[in-house]
């Protein structure tokens, strides 16, 4: 978790139940503002056109149907600010890779490589 981040109470049961399934690399959680509203960055969901990765829309009633049916959200990487990631896996990649120091873009990197 990132220094500003502020956990809801329950907030790691519905991340860890994912894990369940080995073929689960690293889960977020839906990101909240101050004002409650739901963040971008919760599910980044990319496509590559021409070459060149472009951000998705993506709509939160959606991605709420889908969860509680167990369907996992494919994102294109998991937001390191809040994010639970499998350790065996993280290991195995060697985890951060040290260029990215002072931690930008780190989580992209490492689930690019998962």
């Amino acid at each position: 978790m990132n220094t500003d981040v502020i956990l809801d109470l329950n907030f790691i049961s519905p991340l860890i139940r994912w894990f369940d399934r080995e073929d689960t690399f690293a889960v977020s959680p839906l990101i909240r503002n101050e004002n409650g509203k739901s963040m971008r960055v919760s599910w980044n969901l990319l496509k590559i056109i021409r070459g060149e990765i472009r951000r998705q829309d993506w709509n939160l009633e959606e991605a709420l149907e889908l969860a509680p049916q167990g369907k996992g959200l494919k994102s294109f990487y998991a937001s390191g600010g809040s994010v639970a990631i499998r350790k065996e896996m993280f290991q195995q990649l060697g985890g951060f890779l040290p260029i990215y120091k002072p931690f930008c873009s780190e989580d992209k990197d490492l689930c690019t490589r998962a």
